[in-house]
């Protein structure tokens, strides 16, 4: 009998245009997130510094493990922090945006601009729903009652 292999996932390093662009104006990856603005997971919610459930949208990168690194967006004219920052520059599974309510996960979506695949961004999309959405099952964090059906049928379709 044939031993079960774990299934690998596709890695997607930020890509270099960015990254020069990204130097240009002083940003540094290495340095990680500043702590104020790491989300966690406390009691299967998403919590702030404060421990305070997070209302609000997120950026997200999902690690080769399936750990989940999450963090608060702002506008970038307020401050700017790409998600290669999460990883201080190394690669992911997945990266984008979840909106969480109350800490709970309402939506989320593959935006990334230094994490994508310029040959096929749709399995871009789908590999980092997939990779999110596992990684929200792993950790078992909530979703809100209120997660759209489009997220729902992502989830439970696998």
């Amino acid at each position: 009998m044939q031993a079960m292999r774990k299934k690998q996932h596709r890695k997607y390093v930020p890509d270099t245009r960015f990254i020069v662009m990204d130097r240009r104006i002083g940003i540094d990856y290495s340095r990680g997130v500043p702590e104020g603005l790491q989300l966690y997971v406390k009691d299967r919610t998403i919590v702030d510094y404060n421990n305070v459930p997070y209302n609000g949208i997120s950026q997200f990168i999902v690690r080769d493990d399936l750990n989940l690194r999450l963090a608060k967006v702002f506008p970038a004219e307020v401050f700017y922090m790409p998600h290669p920052t999460l990883t201080k520059g190394g690669p992911v599974i997945g990266a984008g945006q979840a909106d969480l309510v109350s800490g709970e996960v309402l939506e989320a979506i593959a935006e990334s601009g230094h994490y994508r695949d310029k040959v096929n961004p749709v399995e871009y999309s789908i590999n980092t729903l997939r990779t999110f959405w596992q990684a929200v099952e792993k950790n078992r964090i909530k979703i809100s009652d209120f997660a759209t059906s489009s997220l729902r049928y992502i989830l439970f379709r696998g």
